[in-house]
């Protein structure tokens, strides 16, 4: 092995396998097709992006895992074949398993099969999820942004059962070699330019060109239907408990605290006692002062009675308050969302969300952008008009006039102006290969890029709860 072909541990590609282009994507897999081909036994069983630097000559593999199972780290769990997690089975058919995954997270932003978001902001029980769902054998779909060529090579190295897939390195490679020059072939078309030249958000517009063959989309989703066929189960193996490096254990839920009781009413019972006996002592007083008052004797003066002792009053109690009920809170009305797949311009998208009763989606926080997003992969669009825009001061407003702060601006945007000059004040959501961002666009793009938006865009309304 050449000197400069070697792994350097401190320089893994890491995350940055979600920034590669298409065409740098390609030729790290064959040449891990190769590296891989070219270990003891003709298998490798440790391929995932931190095991993987970048070399002048392609790519060179780190070591094989030296440790027991039990104590494997969550890269290697993340990109493993079923059936090296459950039996430990090494061959090429694992290694090109992993290579699969390591394409697929290539073509989406750095996401794995099952992720609900970006791995910079995934949870380790959302990881765990997912890892339990593939190595399970629930199928895993093809992103739409892999094309049809790749997506087909995507398909069939990520079979579950490793008889589906290519039986080793050498045969993936044989097809990975038929994917090479999409991207530079949509760059030209697009910009004039290759691959390497473009910058992140041209080169993602490029993408989504190579993700259709000869113009035409590989086709669209239907709409989910809500049944799945279930995916083969492997035979159940007996419990391990695997040591990963990053928690992958399911939290403990907390327990609520006991709901308080409200005090009881004092008993009235004895109020009413000293009441009653107050009556009783206020009428004999008075019975008292009548018989003392009357005249007597023939005498011209009235007899006054000697003051006797007044009884002491006993104190009232004062009854506990009743306690006030605490009201229990109105669950605040959660919004809806549908997606829309025209060609239409932003202004035509708002227009068209008001006549339908809603609004152009407003994105408050990460979490409604994993709903829109997730909306958006649902039916397969990497392009979503949103509701934000420039107005005459310059700044950006949301169509409902909601005051946010969540903006999540691609590298060198919001630009102001397209690289014809005319101006970008329109907000459009765009999934590139460092994941979904923001960016600012002409009010029609379809006019002006044909070839990236007929077909492509969406818009998503949301109707408040």
């Amino acid at each position: 092995m050449a000197e400069t072909n070697r792994f350097d541990p401190e320089r893994p590609l890491g995350a940055g396998i979600g920034r590669l282009g298409r065409e740098e994507l390609i030729r790290l897999a064959l040449a891990l097709c190769s590296a891989a081909a070219e270990s003891e036994g003709g298998a490798h069983g440790c391929i995932h992006p931190m095991n993987i630097s970048l070399t002048p000559e392609g790519a060179a593999l780190g070591p094989r895992a030296s440790h027991a199972p039990g104590d494997y780290s969550t890269d290697e769990l993340e990109y493993m074949a079923p059936e090296l997690f459950w039996d430990r089975e090494l061959s090429s058919a694992a290694d090109v398993y992993s290579i699969g995954l390591v394409l697929y997270a290539g073509v989406t932003g750095g996401r794995l099969p099952f992720f609900p978001c970006g791995p910079e902001s995934i949870t380790n029980e959302q990881r765990a999820a997912a890892l339990r769902r593939r190595l399970n054998g629930e199928a895993v779909a093809v992103p739409p942004v892999a094309g049809e060529k790749l997506g087909a090579v995507l398909r069939k190295a990520l079979a579950f059962d490793r008889a589906e897939r290519y039986a080793n390195t050498a045969e993936l490679a044989a097809d990975l070699k038929d994917c090479v020059g999409e991207g530079d072939a949509a760059a030209m078309a697009a910009f004039g330019k290759p691959e390497s030249e473009l910058s992140e958000v041209e080169r993602t517009m490029a993408g989504i060109i190579a993700s259709f063959d000869d113009g035409e989309a590989a086709g669209k989703p239907e709409k989910p239907s809500g049944k799945q066929e279930k995916a083969p189960q492997p035979e159940k193996k007996p419990e391990v408990e695997y040591k990963v490096d990053k928690g992958f254990e399911q939290k403990p839920q907390k327990k609520s605290p006991p709901e308080k009781q409200p005090p009881k009413r004092g008993s009235r019972r004895g109020l009413y006692v000293v009441l009653a006996i107050c009556v009783v002592v206020v009428i004999a007083a008075l019975v008292v002062n009548a018989v003392w008052g009357l005249p007597g004797g023939g005498e011209d003066e009235a007899v006054s009675p000697s003051p006797s002792a007044s009884a002491e009053p006993s104190p009232t109690p004062t009854p506990a308050p009743t306690p006030t009920p605490t009201p229990t809170p109105t669950p605040e009305p959660e919004s809806t969302y549908q997606l829309f797949i025209e060609n239409v311009t932003w202004e035509e998208a708002r227009d068209l969300c008001v006549e339908r009763g809603g609004h152009l989606v407003t994105i408050s926080d990460a979490d409604e952008l994993a709903t829109v997003t997730d909306l958006a992969e649902t039916y397969g669009v990497s392009l979503v008009w949103i509701g934000f825009y420039r107005g005459e001061d310059g700044a950006i407003h949301w169509v409902d006039g909601e005051e946010i702060d969540y903006y999540i601006w691609g590298d060198g945007e919001p630009s102001g102006h397209d690289t014809d000059g005319t101006a970008e004040d329109y907000g459009l959501l765009w999934q590139t290969d460092s994941g979904w961002i923001y960016n600012d666009s002409r009010n029609d793009p379809i006019s002006a890029y044909p070839g990236i938006y007929s077909g492509n865009i969406a818009y998503i309304c949301e109707y408040d709860g």
